[in-house]
């Protein structure tokens, strides 16, 4: 517990993870100014991406709901199918 204290520690997020083109999970490095100097502000460009960001659920099932959608909307774009259709296969897969 006191390794990932220390290893999760905004000093080492900071400090270790930058410098070696880690990506940190402490926002306060994302934050950092000579972090953001050193990468040329790519973290202050993208915090609000990751800050709002969809993280797809964590349930018994879902990634196979998630491909399932994938060639359904794939479908939808290569073959110009009716949104309505598309929709309602899409509603199925989820219910």
């Amino acid at each position: 517990m006191k390794f990932l204290k220390w290893l999760l520690s905004k000093e080492i997020q900071i400090k270790v993870y930058s410098k070696h083109g880690e990506q940190s999970y402490n926002v306060n490095a994302w934050l950092d100014k000579n972090v953001n100097l050193e990468h040329s502000n790519s973290y202050l460009n993208t915090i609000s991406s990751v800050i709002f960001s969809y993280v797809r659920p964590n349930k018994p099932g879902y990634t196979k709901i998630h491909e399932r959608s994938g060639k359904v909307i794939l479908e939808f774009m290569k073959n110009n199918e009716n949104i309505n259709v598309i929709a309602r296969e899409l509603r199925d897969l989820y219910i």
